[in-house]
């Protein structure tokens, strides 16, 4: 039961963190820890949606299929293992919004709990079998890069 539970939750780690991001810009703004302006919120979903857009035309250019005997967590997952498998999306995802949760907040609780919740997605894509270890590595670190430019890049933007 709480190897489901886990896996689930690795399953929607990207969801998780976005998620976290909007609830700690509220949190933030409503405490006068720091400003949002609402063009901020919109930055964010459209940057979520670039990077999601950038997954996908990176596994259609290297087009490396993903292992075989994969298993399935939902309907979803099942669509998705009809795709190639570089670079993982779920690592790409939630290794951008970790990055951008540790830059943005600079607290070592949400610093904490981004990683693992990195480590639990990338544990699960593997268990699995929904990528290899080098799809979920070049997944990372695309996404890791993705979230070090949106960071500095909304810095510029919205000062």
């Amino acid at each position: 039961y709480m190897n489901k539970i886990l896996s689930n939750i690795g399953f929607n780690g990207p969801l998780i963190l976005f998620v976290l991001v909007y609830i700690l810009i509220i949190y933030y703004s409503y405490f006068g820890y720091k400003s949002y302006s609402f063009i901020y919120y919109i930055i964010i979903f459209v940057w979520q949606i670039f990077n999601y857009k950038i997954n996908g035309i990176l596994k259609q250019f290297i087009k490396q299929p993903r292992p075989a005997n994969m298993k399935f967590i939902n309907s979803s997952d099942k669509e998705a293992g009809k795709q190639y498998g570089m670079p993982s999306g779920h690592a790409q995802l939630t290794s951008s919004l970790m990055i951008f949760l540790i830059l943005e907040f600079n607290n070592i609780y949400i610093s904490t709990f981004s990683v693992i919740q990195l480590f639990i997605t990338l544990i699960q894509r593997y268990t699995y079998k929904m990528h290899s270890i080098s799809q979920l590595i070049v997944g990372t670190l695309i996404g890791s890069l993705i979230g070090y430019l949106f960071y500095l890049s909304l810095k510029k933007i919205v000062k």
